[in-house]
């Protein structure tokens, strides 16, 4: 143990001797040439310092930061959209700079802003309704101040009467909707309206009006945030899997293995397989959690009840397990083919946790069962009856689950979950192997870059040589 901690310590030395890097990584950032430690920096005063280039994203990491001033430099580009990880940020001062492209709608996280100054930069486009988040003295410009840019209507309406001198030379005619939609004062409540991926909403709806823009005849809200319309014709045939009942067996903590059923487990042996797709039914989702839990041949769920059979190696969580879609989103498990539990058809229990934590309760049925058309549950899960297949080894069936998300999953090696792999991965990962932190389950995902099941000194070495390379 003690050559091993060696080992990983000579490792991350040499990690960070190869980025160049002077600051201690996962407990200091380098600023402009400095080094400030992350829970304890809580200002940054570098106003009228002449500073030149962007924003770096690294003062994101800052989030005990309660004041920024950057005012009265040459600062250009973008204001970096992770500022809004400063939740604790009650003075932000950008003024006399030359920020260009648009107030990040994640602005509205910082709610315990008082002083905003962002006067005279390059900023355009609209600003974020987002902004009405926060609770600040709008009318005093010495608290908000956006004055001499290039912002352009329709204004929120907390600050419309704020905004001061704008040129709007470049702003387009300002329009309430987009394509194919119009205004109304008294629409139909929103989750009342048909989208692609939900064309038959609620039948029943509240007796009031909804404010805000509708799709025009003949056409469809793509999606449920209800701010783009596409004609009916184009929806693709994309569903999303359907939810049903979690049942009074679920538990947690259950192991990591995609191998449910023991080897000398009773029953036919059974191989689902598949990928987790995104709601558009084409991009896949890594590292989404699966968790797996089913009756024995019999139809009887271990822990709960006593099981006169199965359960050879005495396994507390016996036909039960959880694991991960690989990088391209696929996903694979042997169990054995369930029994029937009272009147109920054949399933296996599923639930589905994408990283951007969406979550799927279900269950998966088997094709030709006959307990499913008076079962009220199966009846109507078409979508999740599966064929199967017989060969040499067992039963085999394929089922994609179609996730309501638009995100790609994790990339191994990016422990912190910030897109991007650098030291500060290889410092978290350090500290898992040394037992110094508590994964969560996406951390094991993303730090068994070896995809070997175990998360070692061996997944530090390949860490850095992505890195380096």
């Amino acid at each position: 143990m003690i050559y091993e901690q060696k080992l990983i310590t000579l490792i991350t030395i040499f990690s960070l001797m190869s980025f160049g890097w002077s600051c201690i990584h996962g407990v200091e950032v380098e600023l402009w040439g400095e080094c400030y430690n992350i829970e304890e920096t809580t200002v940054l005063d570098f106003g009228g310092n002449q500073l030149l280039g962007e924003i770096p994203e690294e003062i994101c990491n800052l989030t005990n930061l309660t004041e920024l001033e950057l005012g009265g430099n040459q600062l250009s580009g973008e204001i970096p959209s992770c500022i809004g990880n400063l939740a604790n940020l009650t003075f932000i001062h950008l003024e006399y700079n030359q920020l260009s492209g648009e107030i990040p709608y994640e602005i509205g996280n910082l709610t315990n802003l008082i002083w905003l100054n962002f006067v005279h930069n390059e900023l355009s486009g609209e600003i974020p309704l987002s902004i009405c988040n926060l609770d600040m003295n709008w009318s005093n410009p010495d608290n908000f101040n956006i004055y001499e840019n290039q912002l352009c209507p329709p204004y929120p309406e907390c600050i419309e009467d704020y905004v001061g001198e704008q040129d709007t030379s470049e702003c387009e005619e300002p329009s309430l909707c987009n394509e194919n939609m119009y205004w109304s004062d008294c629409g139909l409540p929103f989750y009342c309206n048909s989208t692609c991926l939900n064309p038959d909403p609620l039948p029943e709806c509240d007796d009031y009006c909804e404010i805000g823009c509708f799709c025009n005849e003949g056409y469809i809200f793509s999606d449920d945030t209800y701010s783009e319309c596409i004609l009916i014709e184009n929806c693709s045939e994309c569903n999303l899997t359907t939810d049903d009942i979690l049942g009074p067996y679920y538990f947690e903590d259950a192991p990591f293995r995609s191998v449910i059923a023991h080897a000398d487990e009773p029953g036919q042996r059974l191989f689902i397989s598949g990928n987790v797709k995104q709601n558009d039914c084409e991009n896949s989702i890594s590292g989404s959690l699966i968790e797996i839990w089913q009756a024995n041949d019999e139809g009887c769920y271990g822990i709960v009840e006593d099981c006169d059979t199965g359960n050879p190696e005495n396994d507390y969580f016996n036909l039960r397990g959880k694991f991960f879609s690989d990088v391209n989103g696929d996903y694979t498990f042997e169990s054995i083919l369930p029994g029937y539990y009272g009147s109920r058809p054949r399933h296996i229990h599923i639930k589905i946790t994408t990283p951007n934590e969406e979550v799927l309760v279900s269950q998966l049925y088997f094709e030709n069962d006959p307990y499913c058309e008076d079962d009220q549950w199966c009846q109507d899960a078409d979508d999740r009856i599966i064929p199967l297949i017989e060969d040499e080894y067992g039963l085999n069936g394929e089922i994609d689950l179609i996730m309501n998300s638009t995100e790609n999953g994790i990339s191994l090696g990016d422990i912190n979950f910030d897109n991007l792999l650098n030291v500060q991965d290889i410092v978290l990962l350090v500290g898992i192997i040394l037992n110094n932190s508590i994964p969560n389950d996406f951390q094991i995902y993303s730090g068994d870059i070896n995809n070997d099941n175990n998360i070692d000194i061996l997944d530090i070495v390949q860490l850095v040589a992505i890195i380096i390379n």
